[in-house]
């Protein structure tokens, strides 16, 4: 009998090792219900994983499966839950709470539900293994300050276009490392407080012609920044919106807004040099004027 046993283990063992060369047969599909789940466990001290109790096998990485029944993602539902690999959502979910996947390091494949409205403050936040694309639902109405900051991986972000404002938060996508491109959606108003802060891989950015105000170190430290094309022709800009982007040579502005360009970067000389000796005829020739 003790020998069946053994027998038993050592083909589960083979079996299971057989699945970490597998990707896909090595998850392990939780539902959620709601609430928070309790994250507190490890391979070596396996815990219940949420309602109903979910024991995790070792080495599993965790697909969460959203039920039809819910309609909002809990404030720190699944923060700091290192094996989620997966978020499914339905198109019923219409609020991301708080901190939902806040430090879910390797949370790589998340597509946003359809009739989202709300992603609440820091729900991706240090998501950092989130890559390629996010898209952002027409429905979105709301996204709060540091909701994708950190995301090092995420590549690319896409608005889809709407007919309504969305309100955007602070330091929204800041050091999002491998972030490249980024379609805003065409009417947003503000482009908020470091919104785009050390977005080092970053190079070409068109802003919409309905921004009406470019807040404090907007794109602060985007060391490969290269050109930057401005829509809008009545735009107020707070100090510092391009400080430390060494190689930006090209700014495609209304002549008019030169002046309140040249006073928000006051404290950085080199940018004010470079880009008045490439454009100086045009600024010179519009005299500021309107």
């Amino acid at each position: 009998m003790g020998d069946n046993n053994e027998q038993e283990d050592a083909d589960l063992a083979a079996m299971n090792n057989e699945d970490d060369d597998n990707d896909d047969d090595n998850y392990f599909e939780v539902r959620y219900l709601g609430g928070r789940l309790d994250n507190d466990y490890n391979d070596e001290n396996p815990r219940p994983l949420g309602l109903p109790d979910y024991i995790i096998p070792d080495a599993a990485r965790i697909r969460l499966i959203i039920d039809a029944s819910v309609t909002k993602i809990d404030v720190q539902a699944c923060s700091d839950c290192t094996t989620l690999i997966e978020v499914v959502f339905h198109n019923k979910v219409i609020e991301i709470g708080r901190h939902a996947f806040a430090v879910c390091r390797n949370l790589r494949i998340v597509e946003l539900p359809a009739g989202l409205l709300r992603v609440e403050d820091r729900a991706f936040y240090n998501c950092n293994s989130l890559r390629g694309e996010i898209v952002i639902p027409v429905s979105v109405q709301f996204i709060g300050p540091y909701a994708f900051s950190w995301c090092e991986s995420l590549e690319s972000v896409v608005f889809v276009p709407r007919t309504t404002n969305i309100e955007l938060g602070n330091r929204m996508f800041a050091r999002c490392y491998d972030l490249q491109l980024v379609t805003l959606p065409p009417n947003v108003r503000s482009i908020p407080l470091g919104f785009f802060s050390y977005c080092t891989s970053l190079t070409h950015l068109h802003i919409p012609e309905n921004v009406r105000q470019i807040r404090w170190a907007a794109f602060q430290n985007c060391a490969f920044l290269e050109r930057v094309t401005i829509h809008s022709t009545n735009l107020n800009l707070d100090t510092d919106i391009f400080a430390n982007c060494p190689l930006l040579s090209v700014i495609m502005i209304a002549p008019r807004l030169w002046p309140a360009l040249f006073a928000s970067m006051h404290d950085h000389l080199d940018f004010i040099f470079t880009l008045f000796r490439q454009y100086h005829t045009q600024i010179l020739d519009d005299g500021g004027g309107g």
